[in-house]
C-alpha cells in the first residue's frame, strides 16, 4: 500500500516559517517538529522540522506507528500526549535513541493532532536539548497549538492521495513515411 502523501508546497512551507517563529518566541531553547501520519495510516513523515537535523528526519522517515515507537510515534498510537524527560533513559526510544541522542535531542513532547472525527492526522513535538519535563503551562501552551494546528493539517490532509501510476503501454510508434513503391522509384 502507498505510504506517501501528496505535500502541499505552501502548506508546508507557511507551517515551517510559523514553526521557526514559535522557536525563536522561544529563545530557540527547543525545537519544534509536525510529522504526518501516511496515507496508510500506519506511519508517519516528517512534514515541518526546519530546526531539527535533516539526517534526523530522514533517519525516521516512514516509521511504523506503535506503542513504543519514540514520542510521536507512541502519540499517535495512543492518540494522546507523550512527554518524554529523558530520551537515553525511556524505553519508548529504545529503537531510536541512537538516532536522537547524536544531535543532542535529549527530551521530546509530542501531541497527536486530532481530526473532527478524533482520528489522528499528524503529532506536534518539541525537543529540548536537554532532560526536562513540561510545566503545566507549557502542556496548555502544546495543547493550544495542536489545536490551533489543525486547520492547517487537515487542509494538508484534504489533498488528494498520490495517484497511482498507469500500466506501462507498448510506446507509441512514430509516423513514418510510406514505403516507396515499386513504381515511384
Amino acid at each position: 500500500m502507498d505510504t506517501k502523501l501528496i505535500v502541499d508546497p505552501r502548506i508546508r512551507d507557511g507551517l515551517s516559517h510559523l514553526v521557526r517563529a514559535l522557536e525563536v518566541a522561544g529563545g530557540d531553547k527547543f525545537i519544534v517538529s509536525i510529522l504526518l501520519v501516511s496515507a496508510d495510516g500506519e506511519h508517519l513523515s516528517c512534514f515541518v522540522g526546519p530546526s531539527l537535523p535533516e539526517a534526523f528526519c530522514t533517519a525516521i522517515e516512514g516509521e511504523k506507528i506503535g506503542p513504543s515507537a519514540g514520542s510521536c510515534g507512541t502519540a499517535a498510537y495512543l492518540g494522546h500526549a507523550i512527554y518524554v524527560h529523558d530520551i537515553a533513559r525511556d524505553p519508548l526510544w529504545d529503537g531510536y535513541r541512537d538516532l536522537a541522542l547524536p544531535y543532542g535531542l535529549r527530551s521530546c513532547w509530542s501531541t497527536p493532532i486530532l481530526d473532527g472525527g478524533g482520528e489522528v492526522v499528524a503529532t506536534f513535538a518539541i525537543y529540548h536539548r536537554r532532560a526536562s519535563s513540561p510545566s503545566t503551562d507549557e502542556v496548555e501552551a502544546i495543547g493550544h497549538a495542536a489545536k490551533a494546528l489543525l486547520p492547517l493539517i487537515e487542509a494538508q490532509a484534504k489533498r488528494p492521495r498520490r495517484p497511482r501510476r498507469p500500466a506501462a503501454r507498448a510506446p507509441v510508434p512514430e509516423p513514418r513515411a510510406e514505403p516507396e513503391s515499386p513504381s515511384r522509384r
